[in-house]
């Protein structure tokens, strides 16, 4: 395959044998191309970046990181993001000892199977 998009929230944890990542990784032809979209839950409770294990779990099975985009899912205004007071995640109020993650972004993560030199940007 030339592209494959895999979209689970939050981000699929690694078997010890690598899956999925590495069953995506053999389905990409050298060259080809993984978009891994993911993003933290809402909810009350502590940030967790899944990032980085993201990454590492790619990386294991055999693909380059090539880029990380952020996917901006709140209203913007200006320079603002506008987010909802209604999270739906939680009747207990909003407070530094009790965090509430709001749903803002999403990460866009491409991945480029090994095999074949990256286009440095042409079409």
């Amino acid at each position: 395959m030339d592209l494959v998009v895999a979209c689970q929230l939050p981000a699929p944890a690694p078997t010890s044998a690598g899956e999925p990542y590495a069953s995506w990784a053999r389905w990409l032809r050298p060259g080809g191309v993984l978009a891994m979209i993911t993003a933290n839950p809402a909810g009350p409770g502590r940030f967790a970046n899944h990032t980085g294990a993201i990454i590492t779990a790619a990386e294991t099975a055999g693909l380059a990181y090539l880029q990380h985009v952020i996917a901006v899912l709140a209203h913007v205004e200006g320079d603002r993001l506008l987010i909802p007071d209604d999270h739906g995640a939680s009747t207990e109020p909003v407070s530094a000892r009790n965090p509430v993650h709001v749903p803002a972004h999403a990460d866009v993560l491409i991945f480029l199977a090994q095999g074949a030199p990256a286009t440095g940007g042409q079409a």
